[in-house]
Parts: C-alpha cells; sequence; structure tokens
C-alpha cells in the first residue's frame, strides 16, 4: 500500500512499484492512495479478496504490462479500480481527484472489469472480455481482443456542451461490431433514432474517419450526451450493440456486470 499518512508528513510522489508478486490479501493486491506520480510495472497480482489494483486519489498514475488475474474472491469487485478519495473530513481536509491515469498493456486471466473516475484517462483492456467504465471526464477506451463491454453509467460521463465550447467526450478506440457491447442502460435511452425525444443518433465526422453516437437534445446546463467511436460505423452498428436497458443485459448473458 502507497498513501500518505497525515498533513504532517510529505505528500509522496514518484512512486515506482516494478515487478514482484502481490496475492492472497484480505484487501487489495495493490493499493495507491493520496499521491502523484506512480506506477506499478511488470507485477503479478492475484488471488486478493477485493481489486486487484486500486487506485484513489492519485494525479498521474500508470498500470503496465501487469499479470493481474484471479482477484475479487470477496465477490462484487473489479480487477482495476480508478477512483476519487474524499478525505474532506479526515486529517488533510481535501479531495484528491484521480487524474491522469494510462492502464495498458496488462494481461488479465478471464474477464477483467476495468473502472475509472473523474479525469482524462486511457484504459486498455487487452485480452480477454473486459468491461469498461470511464466514469467522468474524457477518456480514451480500448478493449482489445475479446468480447468487451463498454459502460457509461452516467450521461454526463462522455459528453459535449457547444455552448460552453466544452468536450468530455470519450473515445473508444477499437469496437467490434457485433462482438463489443455498449452499456447504456443506465441512461434512460430508448434506441437509435434522430437524437431527439431519448433516442441516439448516429453521424459521421467529414473525413468518416470517426463515428459519433448522440444526444441532440441538451440537459439544463447545455450538455449532450456523446461517444466517440473510432472508424466508420454508420452503416454497420445496430441496436444489438447497444444495451438501451437491463433486460438486453440479461438476454446477453452479463447480468454479472451491473451493480
Amino acid at each position: 500500500m502507497v498513501q500518505r499518512g497525515s498533513e504532517d508528513i510529505d505528500h509522496p510522489y514518484n512512486i515506482q512499484i516494478e515487478g514482484g508478486a502481490y496475492h492472497d490479501n484480505g484487501e487489495e493486491g495493490v493499493l495507491i492512495k493520496m499521491t502523484s506520480n506512480a506506477s506499478v510495472q511488470g507485477a503479478e497480482i492475484y488471488g486478493n479478496d477485493a481489486a486487484g489494483v486500486r487506485v484513489r486519489g492519485v494525479d498521474g498514475v500508470q498500470l503496465l504490462d501487469n499479470d493481474i488475474h484471479d482477484n475479487a474472491q470477496g465477490g462484487g469487485k473489479a480487477e482495476i479500480v480508478l477512483e476519487d478519495y474524499d478525505d474532506r473530513d479526515g486529517v488533510s481536509g481535501n479531495y484528491y481527484e484521480t487524474l491522469n491515469a494510462t492502464v495498458q498493456g496488462n494481461r488479465v486471466d478471464g474477464a477483467a472489469q476495468l473502472l475509472s473516475s473523474e479525469g482524462r484517462d486511457l484504459l486498455d483492456g487487452a485480452a480477454g472480455n473486459d468491461l469498461l467504465d470511464g466514469g467522468a471526464g474524457r477518456d480514451t477506451l480500448t478493449g482489445g481482443s475479446g468480447a468487451d463491454t463498454f459502460r457509461f453509467a452516467d450521461r454526463l460521463d462522455s459528453s459535449r456542451n457547444y455552448a460552453a465550447g466544452t468536450s468530455q467526450v470519450d473515445d473508444i478506440v477499437d469496437f467490434t461490431v457485433g462482438t463489443d457491447l455498449l452499456d447504456l442502460s443506465a441512461l434512460g435511452y430508448s434506441g437509435l433514432g434522430n437524437g431527439h425525444d431519448d433516442t441516439l443518433i448516429l453521424l459521421l465526422n467529414a473525413d468518416g474517419t470517426r463515428t459519433y453516437l448522440k444526444d441532440r437534445e441538451a440537459d439544463a446546463e447545455g450538455n449532450h450526451f456523446e461517444i466517440a467511436l473510432d472508424g466508420n460505423l454508420v452503416d454497420s452498428l445496430s441496436a444489438t450493440d447497444i444495451a438501451f436497458d437491463a433486460t438486453q443485459l440479461e438476454l446477453l448473458g452479463t447480468t454479472d456486470l451491473q451493480a
């Protein structure tokens, strides 16, 4: 475990964990908390009761080329979790965001869940059937090989505000039609359409290199839900590639992905 101890102890930074095996712990295999510029590389992390790696309130973290498998023995946890940490009622009195995270090149045996919080992150599921949830912030999501699920739990997890000129749109690099799944079951959309009345529209950019799935109606603050997918998927992506409600998830046999 790497974390800041108290307000009288210097904030730890530039932490590097290279190699080694981390296993059979009652909680996480590796916990990184309230630090900055931390990396875990080339480690084997397995057989832990909670998440394999849990990152809480870290600015600048890299999880690279690790072998992470058979964690969450206690159930209900992801293999990798990135989240903020609220210490406003604690010793430091601060709220720590997890920002600028890169999760790439990790090898996971079996299905993996990669969950992110706010911040601009890169999540790469590599091989296996993965669940990727970027959370809020402008994220880059790569499922790798396997049947991957890209989950969006809130309309603000991936959005654009045209009036303000701001974008927090997530980019899915390698969505495979007919194999991967967009899980939008928590968002209240009814299906594909013209982008109005709780439907989403598919649009292609001028270069023909990126597909957008978007809501043409804004919320009260001017935010439009929107996802970017690399490549021209306008004619191939269909409602069968998108779970608009939990029933579709059950039919696809992925009820274990629901919270």
